[in-house]
């Protein structure tokens, strides 16, 4: 017997054992409730989302920022920090040099994970993880896009280039249309009215665009008048991402009928705006030879791959 097995005192292996496994309940019951706390702020942010014009924008900021978020995530960040810019966890900082500053709180957000279960298949689940802003960080800095030194020419290049379908100049423009251009779904196509300002164009033909987009992927669903609203909010979403005066696509109400809907009801016509921004984003950089961007953080991949 050594020296140290005199002077201490013995655990069993039981013992042992029962401690490992009430540590290790314990772990599965935090992030159990983190996951469960999660979910329901998904559910309460989409309410919340649709309250009023002024959330609304606020929760669009966040689409428009965060476009290759996954959806839920996007909700998860507008109702922890929707004046968020930049997330990225506790390591990436540390890699850039960054130290989150102390009493920081993070913005929790859902990462696929996969895993066996029981019947020995494969399944997919969703682990909780924090991300902080960049604002809650000290020694490194947001660098601003160079947002200005886009020309006009090559935004609407690439609006042009987000658009699903051909885009028209019709001399014979109607006069009773109610902006600078339209999408005509029997013809599939978008036609724009000739001598537009730069700000109407852009605003006309991304309204345009993101009805031409709904009506893909809604297929015979589609129908123009109950597209108008997902239509104008991922305009609005677009013109905040490139930053163009979005005046003539502001969300100055939330349709009543949208206000009346149950969370999933809700979420689900969130997803149309959400799915339409983000394709249309990738589109428009890819135009605007951003394709080959700066490869973003794990925890950034993983936060827009999440439910």
């Amino acid at each position: 017997m050594s020296d140290l097995e005199t002077l201490l005192p013995k655990k069993g292996a039981e013992q042992m054992k029962e401690k490992r496994t009430a540590e290790t309940e314990h772990t599965q019951n935090s992030f159990a409730e983190r996951k469960q706390k999660c979910l329901s702020m998904i559910e309460d942010a989409a309410l919340d989302a649709v309250a009023d014009a002024k959330r609304y924008g606020a929760f669009l900021g966040v689409v428009s920022r965060f476009d290759r978020y996954s959806p839920n995530n996007q909700l998860l960040i507008f109702a922890q920090n929707p004046q968020a810019t930049q997330l990225k966890d506790f390591d990436a900082w540390a890699k850039e040099g960054g130290t989150v500053k102390k009493g920081s709180h993070g913005v929790m957000i859902l990462t696929p994970k996969d895993y066996t279960g029981k019947d020995g298949q494969k399944h997919r689940g969703y682990d909780v993880k924090s991300v902080f802003d960049v604002a809650a960080v000290d020694g490194v800095k947001l660098i601003p896009e160079p947002k200005s030194e886009r020309s006009q020419r090559e935004l609407m290049k690439a609006v042009i280039h987000a658009c699903p379908v051909t885009i028209y100049v019709a001399d014979d423009y109607p006069e009773h249309a109610e902006s600078g251009a339209y999408f005509d779904p029997q013809e599939k196509c978008v036609y724009a009215k000739p001598g537009m300002s730069n700000e109407e164009m852009f605003t006309s033909l991304t309204q345009a665009a993101a009805h031409a987009e709904l009506a893909r992927t809604e297929g015979e669903s589609y129908r123009p008048q109950n597209a108008a609203f997902a239509a104008r909010s991922i305009a609005c979403a677009l013109a905040n991402r490139f930053d163009i005066p979005g005046d003539l696509v502001a969300i100055e109400s939330v349709p009543s009928n949208l206000r009346e809907m149950d969370s999933e009801e809700v979420r689900d016509k969130l997803k149309q705006v959400q799915g339409a921004v983000r394709e249309m984003t990738a589109r428009m950089l890819d135009s605007l030879g951003r394709g080959q961007e700066k490869k973003q953080p794990q925890a950034e991949k993983q936060g827009r791959n999440a439910r």
